[in-house]
């Protein structure tokens, strides 16, 4: 079957068309965007890479950029796949027995490999790190965290504005000082959000090395994210928070409700999706909310989405895939070059 690929580089709010091709029988299972690239992960163990190669993010030994989208040949050892995770310039790929591999840039440490290199193809993570499997991971600029079955999270990468030290580079995954189980994590540039098994959130902020917990008061957290310089909570009931200063645990509530999903990874800019699966965009500098369009013909639900510096993908329940791919503000960094 095929799925479809919609891109927009100009003016306009409008996804484009293009074509994926899947085999037989097989869906799409998980999307994720870096700065400027894109990982999908199918049914059938199939990885589809498109954007830019510069640093080896696309699993490709020959760094050469993708206009389009191409299935790569991984490890033998690369099989039963759960999910991926992009950062600005690389890839985490995850297995369902709890294997992490990585390719792309790691000079920070976020590959998590005990090397502070660059990788150019998937390479398996040291696993005797971790008290047990793995079962989630999250990447943002340049930082990678990871949940264990047993609710503990793991960190590598590069922490931001350490008081007296400068950066620091974590080339190991190592654990974070977080004593409740947790559920899933999502980290920032220099701070981690975590939900536990009950709903309770809290924030291990990376520079002064402490956690704090983060109230929405009585709603139950569905989803968040660690994104630009930001982190923005979703609600059971729809609503949508955005922490303003997480040091001092300020938190704002969005007039804007009946969001039923948002995506905000690494870009300067949010995408929600509301009830009726309209989707608006919002600028993090102004706060302006813009309406993309799909094709008129497209009359599917979202199921799943991703953000990249410029571009986002949609993906609706016919297993089609809307990327819409447009310069932000001044920013004319073309991506498929």
């Amino acid at each position: 079957m095929n799925g479809l690929v919609y891109v927009n580089d100009d003016d306009d709010n409008l996804f484009k068309q293009y074509h994926l091709p899947l085999a037989y029988n097989s869906t799409i299972k998980h999307v994720s965007c870096g700065f400027y690239h894109t990982i999908i992960i199918t049914s059938d163990d199939g990885i589809f890479v498109m954007g830019r190669n510069d640093e080896g993010q696309l699993g490709i030994i020959n760094k050469t950029n993708q206009k389009k989208f191409i299935e790569i040949e991984k490890p033998l050892e690369m099989k039963d796949l759960k999910m991926s995770s992009c950062g600005s310039y690389f890839t985490q790929v995850l297995t369902n027995d709890g294997k992490i591999f990585g390719t792309g840039r790691g000079k920070e440490g976020q590959l998590g490999t005990g090397r502070l290199v660059n990788v150019e193809e998937f390479t398996m993570c040291p696993s005797d790190v971790f008290d047990t499997p793995v079962v989630q991971i999250n990447c943002s600029q340049l930082n990678t965290v990871c949940v264990t079955k047993s609710g503990k999270v793991y960190h590598c990468g590069h922490i931001l504005h350490l008081e007296d030290k400068g950066p620091e580079y974590v080339a190991s995954f190592r654990l974070l000082p977080i004593t409740d189980p947790i559920q899933t994590a999502s980290v920032g540039m220099d701070n981690v959000l975590c939900k536990t098994m009950d709903g309770l959130l809290y924030l291990y902020d990376g520079a002064k090395n402490v956690v704090m917990h983060v109230s929405t008061g009585t709603e139950f957290v569905e989803s968040f994210s660690c994104s630009f310089r930001r982190n923005l909570i979703l609600t059971s009931s729809q609503q949508l928070y955005q922490m303003i200063d997480y040091r001092k645990k300020r938190i704002k509530k969005f007039k804007r409700n009946h969001i039923k999903h948002m995506f905000s990874d690494l870009s300067p800019h949010d995408l929600f999706v509301t009830d009726n699966d309209e989707i608006k965009k919002r600028s993090h500098n102004y706060d302006s909310i813009t309406n993309l369009h799909l094709p008129k013909h497209n009359n599917h639900t979202v199921v799943m989405g991703s953000t990249g510096y410029n571009h986002s993908v949609i993906i609706t329940g016919q297993i089609t895939i809307h990327i819409h791919d447009k310069a932000y503000q001044d920013v004319k960094i073309k991506f498929y070059s």
